[in-house]
């Protein structure tokens, strides 16, 4: 049980450390060079998505294509769900090339989003590997189970659905991704 709970907390926390210092050469990336504070561990987390709502406005042709071939051409817009457990959504739109030639269209307001920034890591205050014990993923495991994810509240290891359910969690609220960070355990109030 023990060389278990020890090795889930090798994998979970690989990154942890407390006192190295992995720098780079580009001293502008505030993502370089791990933080190097006493007493605390880091490690990289992969950072939540940044959209941006964007309204756009197509020329919609409303007509007889067949009739204005030559005029009409198809376009596929993206549409981004509000919820991040909804899968995006492929629109096809048939547009006006040239209104001058056709009275057969109307200007529609489309929300979208717009990826800004993702699929990049960071380094993400953790806990230490000193302060994991049994009873800490307990708290971990009521936590998510309190928020609504399903996991056993009464396990003591971070099991594969508990994994699971921890990055769901992270999704659903926009946080740092894969590690048991600082920002999660805070939103979770978990003690330890």
């Amino acid at each position: 049980m023990i060389r278990v709970v020890c090795c889930l907390i090798g994998i979970l926390l690989c990154s942890c450390s407390s006192t190295s210092n992995l720098s780079r050469s580009d001293s502008n990336d505030p993502w370089a060079s791990m933080p190097s504070e006493p007493g605390k561990c880091y490690a990289r987390c992969l950072l939540a998505d940044q959209l941006l709502n964007k309204e756009i406005e197509i020329i919609e042709f409303i007509g007889n294509r067949s009739s204005e071939y030559n005029n009409v051409e198809e376009v596929e817009l993206v549409i981004v769900p509000e919820t991040p457990t909804s899968a995006a959504e492929v629109k096809k739109y048939l547009t006006v090339k040239d209104t001058s030639k056709t009275e057969n269209f109307r200007i529609v307001k489309i929300q979208t989003k717009e990826l800004v920034k993702g699929g990049f890591t960071g380094w993400k205050e953790v806990i230490c590997n000193s302060d994991v014990t049994p009873e800490f993923y307990t708290k971990i495991n009521r936590a998510l189970f309190r928020e609504g994810y399903n996991v056993d509240p009464k396990s003591s290891i971070m099991s594969d659905r508990s994994k699971k359910a921890l990055v769901q969690y992270q999704r659903d609220n926009d946080m740092p991704i894969g590690q048991i960070d600082m920002d999660t355990i805070n939103a979770l109030e978990v003690k330890y």
